[in-house]
């Protein structure tokens, strides 16, 4: 389903299937509602996936989006190469909603602790031969990226925050029902609303 129609079922369960006279307030309070539902159900399948080998969860390659071509340009405070993600990172522990960051012959960056402190950064300027990457918001930073490289690709879930009315939601199964109701419980007061695991460090409490 798309944004729209997802926004639409939860829409007319709020209304009985009869639109209210106010109808245009009613639609957009119910849309501000879609992104809080939709990123929880993406929080708990990811804390409810498998883990792989090396214990790490497992993201499914569906939810994945590739994004190439985006210009690797110079940040004019600090001087280092930089990406603008077009689209924001589903909030997840440890970046790992951002699976892939490279050059456009999927020659893959070596991704920086975000908390490695001035020492990593400082050793990270030895590596010459290795382009690393941190992302500051909606910004990709590299360092030792080559002068040449102009373009880059990022493969990563994206919040659904900044999808359009048209876009198509992707969901685990049975993620569809699960928004449609979390919407009509925001909106009713039945559950809070959630708080993005950046502001507290803790998995969800699914149910």
């Amino acid at each position: 389903m798309t944004k729209e129609e997802l926004v639409g079922a939860a829409y007319l369960k709020l209304t009985d299937g009869f639109p209210t006279m106010d109808a245009s307030t009613w639609w957009d309070d119910v849309d501000l509602l879609l992104a809080p539902a939709v990123n929880y159900v993406m929080l708990g399948d990811y804390f409810l996936s498998k883990r792989d080998e090396f214990e790490e969860k497992i993201i499914q390659p569906l939810f994945i989006q590739t994004f190439k071509n985006i210009s690797i340009v110079e940040d004019e405070d600090s001087g280092k190469k930089k990406m603008t993600l077009p689209k924001r990172p589903l909030a997840l522990p440890k970046l790992r909603s951002i699976v892939f960051v490279g050059d456009m012959k999927d020659n893959e960056f070596v991704p920086m602790e975000q908390n490695g402190g001035p020492m990593q950064k400082y050793l990270t300027k030895f590596k010459e031969c290795q382009t690393s990457w941190i992302v500051e918001g909606v910004e990709i930073f590299l360092e030792n990226a080559p002068p040449i490289l102009k373009k880059g690709k990022v493969k990563m879930v994206v919040s659904a925050k900044d999808l359009a009315n048209t876009d198509e939601v992707v969901l685990p199964e049975g993620g569809e029902l699960q928004v449609m109701d979390l919407m009509v419980q925001f909106f009713t007061g039945q559950k809070p609303l959630p708080k993005d695991y950046y502001n507290t460090g803790h998995e969800p409490n699914i149910q």
